[in-house]
């Protein structure tokens, strides 16, 4: 089972494919949650071996990022296999459902078009709002609205372990942050105010949908970063 483990607590199934997502797993007394449900023909295969091999119940919840099907895409075969409900701001429902064509980055076109990412469509069971918590056994995943990749994009920052899932909010490329917002956004100055509000939070680990990041110093990189576009 391709899982890692980032700090106690947490952990993340490795994509199998280019332009998949990572998907993160947080475990406590038996309990645990995903973030995210990465791609419809894989995703819900690989968390299938993992529940099995680790001897768990069905998931707390699924939480998701935004609405993309590199995100979003195995959400409904586990919500079918399971009953886990699924957790998506109420800003992304129509274009998970499929009543809305979305505005999307160059990049999101790309993301939008792999082979194993079409959309699977379907309504979301919940519409987590920004400071809405999500317990997990003994710890606390709160939800952060930060709009610009897509307009229901949503952190969920685990305090207790200094981690922040940060979605599609950041781009990252060979471990380090990419510049130009406008490639990874429809609405980059959404996504600038999203990211200074996100590096105000106290994290060692930032957990991006696409990569990953471990310093104390990422908040400060973070502003930093943020500074340079205005």
């Amino acid at each position: 089972m391709p899982l890692n483990r980032l700090t106690e607590n947490v952990y993340e199934l490795r994509p199998q494919r280019l332009g998949a997502c990572r998907v993160y797993v947080v475990i406590d007394g038996g309990r645990w949650l995903l973030i995210d449900a990465g791609n419809h023909r894989r995703t819900p295969a690989q968390v299938a071996a993992l529940r099995r091999e680790l001897g768990l119940g069905p998931p707390e919840v699924l939480l998701i990022t935004h609405w993309h099907p590199d995100h979003l895409g195995g959400s409904a075969d586990l919500r079918r296999a399971w009953g886990v409900p699924v957790a998506l701001h109420a800003a992304d429902h129509d274009c998970a459902a499929g009543r809305v064509r979305p505005s999307l980055s160059s990049i999101g076109w790309a993301e939008h078009h792999f082979a194993d990412n079409h959309p699977r469509y379907f309504e979301p069971d919940l519409a987590p709002a920004d400071g809405d918590e999500f317990r997990v056994g003994s710890l606390s995943v709160r939800a952060v609205h930060s709009p610009g990749h897509s307009p229901g994009h949503t952190a969920y920052y685990l305090a207790e372990r200094g981690v922040l899932f940060i979605g599609d909010a950041l781009g990252g490329k060979g471990g380090t942050i990419l510049g130009d917002p406008r490639l990874f956004s429809s609405a980059p100055a959404a996504s600038l105010a999203s990211l200074k509000r996100l590096s105000g939070l106290d994290f060692a680990w930032l957990a991006a949908g696409h990569q990953l990041h471990h310093s104390p110093e990422l908040p400060a990189l973070l502003r930093r970063w943020t500074a340079r576009w205005r």
